[in-house]
C-alpha cells in the first residue's frame, strides 16, 4: 500500500445496510506519529479509539474488539514521523467506523 490517506464519503443508509448484511465488522486505524506514542506495551498505555457507539476502544477493552497491533514505531521518540497501525474486529456492528482519536497525552508530539 501506498499509505496515502484517502476520503470516502457514505451515507448512513448506506451504512446500515453494509452492517444488516454483515457479520462482523473491521477497521484499520494507522496512527501517524511524531514523539507521540500510541500502543505501549512497558507503561499498559494506549490511544483511546471512539467508537460510533462512542464506547473507547483501547489496549484495555476486551480480547473481543481489543485492537491487534500490526505495526509499532510511534514509540520512537526522534524527532521524526512514525505509523502504529491498529485493526479492530468485532461482532458488535454497532462499534464500528472509529469517530475519534485520543492520543495518550495530548501535550506531547504530534499525530494526525
Amino acid at each position: 500500500t501506498d499509505d496515502k490517506p484517502f476520503t470516502h464519503v457514505f451515507n448512513y443508509p448506506q451504512l446500515a445496510n453494509l452492517k444488516v448484511l454483515s457479520k462482523k465488522v473491521e477497521q484499520t486505524i494507522i496512527y501517524h506519529c511524531k514523539n507521540s506514542q500510541a500502543w505501549n506495551e512497558e507503561t499498559k498505555k494506549s490511544v483511546d479509539l471512539i467508537g460510533y457507539d462512542q464506547k473507547l476502544i483501547n489496549m484495555a477493552s476486551p480480547k473481543f474488539y481489543k485492537p491487534k497491533v500490526l505495526h509499532n514505531d510511534c514509540n520512537i521518540m526522534d524527532g521524526k514521523f512514525h505509523k502504529t497501525i491498529l485493526v479492530i474486529t468485532t461482532k458488535r456492528k454497532d462499534r464500528l467506523p472509529i469517530v475519534g482519536v485520543n492520543p495518550i497525552n495530548k501535550d506531547e508530539g504530534e499525530y494526525r
